[in-house]
C-alpha cells in the first residue's frame, strides 16, 4: 500500500526520513514548487496534509480505503471484510 515508483535519486533522498523532512528536501534540492509536488503526491491518492505531518496511522487507513475504492470501482463490485474486526484491529478503523 505504501509503493509509488521513484527515481532511485529521489530514493536516496529519502533516505528513511519523515516525510516532514523529506518533501522539504525533494522542494530544496530539486527545487520543486509545493502545489507541485502536493499535485503529483495527490496523483498517488496520498493525502498531503497527512503526509507532511506523519500522520502515519490516518494515512495508511485512507489510503487503504482509496485503493480498495479504485479496486472496486475496477471489478465492478465491493470488496468483502472491510468493516471486519480484523481489518479495525489491524487499521484502527473500517476500510
Amino acid at each position: 500500500m505504501n509503493k509509488t515508483p521513484l527515481f532511485a535519486r529521489t530514493n536516496r533522498i529519502l533516505g528513511g526520513h519523515a516525510p516532514s523532512v523529506y518533501l522539504s528536501r525533494i522542494e530544496c534540492d530539486d527545487k520543486v514548487i509545493t502545489e507541485d509536488l502536493n499535485t503529483y503526491i495527490n496523483s498517488h491518492l496520498i493525502n498531503v496534509e497527512q503526509l507532511r505531518t506523519d500522520n502515519f496511522d490516518d494515512y495508511f487507513a485512507e489510503r487503504a480505503k482509496a485503493l480498495l475504492d479504485l479496486i472496486s470501482d475496477a471489478m465492478g463490485k465491493a470488496i468483502a471484510n472491510r468493516d471486519s474486526e480484523e481489518t479495525i484491529a489491524a487499521f484502527g478503523k473500517s476500510l
